[in-house]
């Protein structure tokens, strides 16, 4: 019980502080066969931006790798937890019922669109940062304040998909 708690507060981004490498490292030897799809959609699909790693450690914190895709808590949605209000926006759509819901379901069950518009937030981020990484990543989270925290959980996640990654990967 004490381990299904853990993992839905973490889920649910509750915890006050930074995640570990070892947290995310079990996380990544106990994927599931979707989540190691949703892993190399991922890595496939950022290669050309040189996002691969950034992108697959933001799907790490955010879904674990797409797991929990949904978090009608804050309204973010998929394997990298894109915001609704803020894809609607960004995206100039109108905010009718049915766009909320269109929009909703197709960043859920579409990864590859999910994904995409990742990638679209954090290009825009890397431009306006210069591409600082630590600011463009806690852009991601936050917008046009950078949350510190945030980068560093999301360093922790790419530090640990590396270290899986050479472990299980690169042999």
């Amino acid at each position: 019980m004490l381990k299904l708690l853990i993992t839905l507060l973490m889920a649910s981004n509750v915890f006050a502080g930074v995640v570990s490498v070892k947290t995310y490292l079990k996380i990544l030897d106990r994927m599931s066969y979707r989540q190691e799809l949703v892993l190399k959609e991922i890595d496939e699909t950022c290669k050309p931006y040189d996002l691969s790693l950034t992108c697959v450690a933001i799907s790490l914190k955010e879904s674990q790798l797409g797991r929990w895709a949904l978090n009608p808590t804050t309204g973010d949605y998929g394997v990298m937890h894109i915001n609704l209000k803020t894809f609607m926006r960004d995206n100039k759509l109108n905010e009718s019922y049915y766009n909320k819901l269109y929009y909703a379901s197709l960043l859920t069950r579409d990864d590859n669109f999910n994904i995409n518009a990742g990638i679209k937030n954090l290009l825009h981020w890397k431009k306006k940062h210069h591409c600082n990484w630590e600011k463009m990543v806690g852009s991601y989270n936050a917008g046009n304040v950078p949350n510190k925290e945030y980068a560093k959980d999301v360093l922790n996640a790419l530090r640990a998909y590396k270290r899986w990654k050479k472990e299980h990967v690169d042999r």
